[in-house]
């Protein structure tokens, strides 16, 4: 059933708020603020309670499991645009375990006949573009783009380029891309398997650490011809027997595989090793089952030297070293 929400319901809408928020943080962590205080909790009841807007909800079996918040926007005629009155999707939740069951479809069916019966001619939304599935199910149910806001990074730290890829450091924004890498179980078979949220926000933390104590650590690869990041590749402090030595490591996702780019990043690492920070040798540290990684670094000018174990989530992985001097 679809209905206008009351104010009983405030409690549960809020729930499925919580769950819009925690999707955009995970998005746009350098834009969206975690957690989902006593100041977001009231917007809710301020929509309610307000004459400029309204609350639609879905409710299965006597609970809520979905929402919709709108507002009635009048916008008046200037010099350069035509009075308008937008009905304006605000935030719009669906329960997670009731997904792809068509709630989100009946809830905007609810929406347009509302828009149409207070006088509206369309709804409008906002919706960021990392956010693929929400895209296309908005297009699915009759909507189109008619603008679109465009971003353009002036603060990147390029720390090398190639003819086809630029490396950079990772920002809080990097951190959709980089789950795309460290939670693909086929990706990570040499990490004992894909990485959980906490643990991609660890990595990508630690990298920020790298960078403002060492100078360096593993940066995003960017292509340059789409602007997407496809892998990391840098260069870290790691501990062998004996010394601690400077690693080039590498991973790319998946379909970004066996096309050159990880050998490019490497040689573009080794050069910036050598010829920057003036390092007498590089090293790669690789797991003796990752074939692909150990002909990467053979690509390097990489040879094979001595083997050691390391310990990593309980279990005993032999690493092979490999290393190239600066000649």
């Amino acid at each position: 059933m679809i209905r206008f929400a009351e104010e009983k319901d405030l409690e549960r809408i809020n729930e499925l708020r919580r769950q819009v928020n925690d999707m955009h943080v995970k998005g746009r962590p350098d834009i969206f603020k975690p957690g989902f205080g006593r100041e977001m909790q009231d917007l809710a009841r301020e929509i309610l309670e307000g004459e400029e807007g309204n609350i639609i909800v879905a409710e299965q079996d006597g609970s809520i499991c979905g929402m919709v918040c709108v507002s009635y926007i009048t916008k008046p005629e200037s010099p350069y645009n035509l009075g308008r009155k937008i009905y304006h999707v605000e935030e719009i939740a669906v329960d997670e375990g009731v997904r792809r069951q068509g709630v989100g479809t009946e809830l905007l069916e609810f929406m347009k006949r509302d828009a149409k019966e207070r006088g509206f001619d369309r709804i409008e939304l906002d919706v960021w573009e990392f956010n693929k599935s929400a895209i296309g199910f908005y297009e699915k149910n009759g909507f189109v783009m008619f603008r679109r806001f465009m971003e353009c990074r002036v603060s990147d730290k390029i720390f090398a380029e190639t003819e086809r890829l630029r490396l950079r450091q990772m920002e809080p924004a990097d951190y959709g891309d980089l789950c795309k890498i460290l939670k693909d179980e086929e990706v990570m078979y040499a990490y004992e398997g894909a990485f959980s949220d906490e643990e991609v926000r660890s990595w990508l933390d630690k990298q920020f650490v790298r960078y403002k104590e060492d100078g360096f650590g593993l940066f995003a690869v960017i292509l340059k011809e789409t602007g997407e990041m496809i892998g990391q590749c840098g260069l870290t402090l790691q501990d062998i027997p004996g010394r601690q030595v400077l690693e080039i490591g590498y991973l790319f996702q998946k379909r970004y595989w066996h096309q050159g780019y990880a050998t490019e990043a490497a040689k573009a690492c080794k050069e910036y090793a050598f010829t920057v920070l003036k390092a007498d040798e590089v090293f790669s540290i690789i797991r003796d089952s990752n074939i692909a990684s150990q002909n990467v670094a053979k690509r390097n000018g990489m040879t094979q030297g001595g083997t050691f174990i390391k310990h990593y989530r309980g279990v005993d992985m032999p690493h092979y070293i490999f290393s190239v001097k600066n000649q």
